[in-house]
């Protein structure tokens, strides 16, 4: 199902979702289940398009253009549950010369069908092209600096799923020298591509094309039979569309779209979105579904012409929107997978969450420099997944000392000597166990000076053993950290459920507080700034985050950027917790 194609624009003190296809509906109902969708900070407005689209001459000059027999073509591929109909309405052309010229589609239009349509242009292919086409095979290309699969499928004209699926060995990137073989078509269909075209369909003073059939429904008399301009009008209430955008135009590609995470990520953006009415600029908000096909989500997003794109893929980064952002300078924000290293080599990449080298690496330093004077204390059976673990080992390498678990239970320490104890502790009944070790210590050992560092899950442990956490001054490492009782969170909740009719899920990290903060801490970044996040990572107090704070560190030339943001979340004896910023 590809029905997440939802377009959200803010004009003044209201908020509209642009549905621009039937099919969402659906979306509609999962970001909104409630009836009542106004509240008292904003006016949501939803606006279906029912019997008529607005297309700008933009969108038109995205087409890719080809030559057969000497005319040239625009060309396009179909996407699921479209109709000739819809496709000439959304592109201006006259239905029955669509017809005309696509004969096998006058019954029904099948997903990935290409159809042809005249720009009545006469061209006249020079001598090398003539002789490319009368010798179609496969070419080889050799991988230049700068260049990735996204730059060489756009070069050569095909699709990345033929790029692929020629080369499976590059499904992860490309580098310099490697050698991407090109598919070609036979010589009796292939599709010669020129270029995209600007200059086929100039835009009027407010950049809007409409078929004639539709305007009486939006109140504009018919007065031709050919596509003319039309007006907005007020009563629409609504951003004219522009050929030329000044503002933030977002892609949220959503992992799965049905998931919790996506829909709550999602509606936290919604949240921000609904607080940014009085913001000087224009923003534009889209979801597609990341489960398309890679060719079909990139013609989309050729299309839409976004300036920042989020993806919530969590498992695996797909390589090729990657590849889109370095092609179009546009920056890629990570927002959840923590095992990929695009960020190394790709300039748009911005790694929200730090992976795990960078991580443990920050981490361990800053426990190692608040604590030097101390002993490590290693307690539990040792895993060698664990980064931080490893780390404080090689940090106090002369100092350090590791026990099982049934050894720490008769400890019997060195009260002069201060210790920092690390925990390899993971399960619960682990930790339970660890803890009342640690209470025995304390009763046994009066006056012993030690400090306790937790692993990282143990954050997801609070309604376990916060209480115990607190009583022993636990310190925690994490990527996140949300405080419930703080004012923002109960700000933002207030919200959330207005809107909503219900309150986030519980989840590490949670997803909609994400989503909150992507969007409040982006959105002007990219506006404020043009796209250039230098003032971002020079003023890291820039909004009021709920659970992510952003610290960007810029990591070289050719290289993205990285959220160099992790926390030491320390509990106190009197119940508060103190998050403690590492960068």
């Amino acid at each position: 199902m590809s029905f997440f194609f939802c377009n959200i624009k803010i004009r003044g003190n209201k908020l509209y979702l642009l549905n621009l296809q039937e099919r969402n509906y659906a979306m509609k109902s999962i970001l909104f289940p409630g009836k009542q969708l106004r509240t008292n900070l904003f006016t949501l407005s939803i606006i279906i398009l029912g019997g008529f689209l607005w297309i700008n001459a933009e969108t038109i000059s995205k087409l890719p253009v080809v030559v057969k027999d000497g005319e040239e073509y625009f060309i396009y591929d179909t996407k699921k549950g479209e109709s000739l109909y819809g496709i000439s309405k959304r592109y201006g052309w006259d239905l029955e010369e669509l017809k005309r010229y696509n004969p096998e589609l006058n019954k029904s239009v099948k997903k990935g069908t290409r159809i042809y349509y005249p720009t009545g242009q006469n061209i006249s292919l020079p001598q090398k092209d003539k002789e490319d086409l009368q010798n179609p095979g496969p070419k080889m290309h050799t991988v230049k600096k700068g260049e990735n699969v996204y730059s060489i499928a756009t070069k050569y004209g095909v699709s990345l799923e033929e790029i692929y699926r020629h080369n499976p060995s590059i499904t992860n990137g490309v580098k310099v020298g490697d050698i991407v073989e090109i598919p070609q078509k036979s010589s009796q269909k292939v599709d010669y591509v020129i270029q995209e075209r600007s200059d086929l369909l100039q835009p009027t003073q407010n950049g809007l094309f409409v078929a004639d059939e539709e305007i009486d429904e939006i109140g504009i008399e018919d007065n031709t039979g050919d596509l003319i301009p039309v007006e907005i009008t007020d009563t629409l209430d609504i951003d004219r569309i522009e050929p030329f955008f000044n503002g933030v135009r977002m892609a949220l590609i959503l992992d799965d779209p049905t998931s919790k995470k996506d829909i709550d990520f999602s509606r936290g953006i919604l949240v921000a979105l609904s607080e940014m009415e009085k913001v000087p600029y224009k923003i534009e908000f889209k979801i597609l579904d990341g489960r398309v096909s890679s060719n079909e989500l990139t013609n989309e997003l050729e299309l839409y012409n976004p300036n920042l794109i989020v993806v919530t893929a969590d498992k695996v980064f797909p390589v090729f929107l990657a590849d889109y952002g370095n092609t179009n300078g546009v920056k890629v924000l990570n927002v959840f997978d923590l095992k990929t290293d695009l960020f190394e080599d790709n300039p748009s990449i911005v790694q929200i969450l730090p992976p795990s080298e960078n991580f443990n690496e920050m981490i361990a330093n800053k426990i190692y420099g608040d604590n030097h004077t101390r002993k490590l204390l290693a307690v539990g059976e040792p895993d060698h997944n664990d980064g931080i673990a490893s780390g404080l080992i090689a940090l106090f390498s002369e100092n350090n000392d590791q026990i099982s678990l049934e050894e720490f239970g008769g400890f019997t320490p060195d009260l002069m000597e201060p210790v920092l104890i690390y925990s390899y502790a993971s399960r619960k009944e682990d930790v339970s166990d660890f803890l009342k070790n640690v209470e025995n210590l304390e009763e046994n050992n009066p006056g012993f000076d030690f400090k306790i560092i937790g692993r990282t899950n143990w954050v997801a442990m609070l309604d376990e053993f916060g209480d115990r956490f607190s009583e022993y001054s636990i310190i925690i490492p994490s990527r996140i950290w949300l405080d419930e009782t703080s004012k923002e969170w109960k700000n933002f909740t207030d919200l959330y459920e207005s809107l909503f009719e219900g309150s986030p899920i519980r989840s590490i990290p949670n997803y909609a507080a994400s989503g909150y903060d992507i969007a409040e801490f982006f959105i002007p970044a990219v506006a404020e700034n043009h796209g250039d996040f230098s003032l971002a990572i020079t003023s890291p107090s820039y909004f009021n985050s709920i659970q992510n704070d952003f610290f960007l560190k810029n990591l070289g030339p050719n290289k993205g950027l990285i959220n160099h943001t992790s926390y030491l979340i320390k509990f106190h004896p009197d119940g508060t917790v103190e998050k403690i910023i590492v960068k």
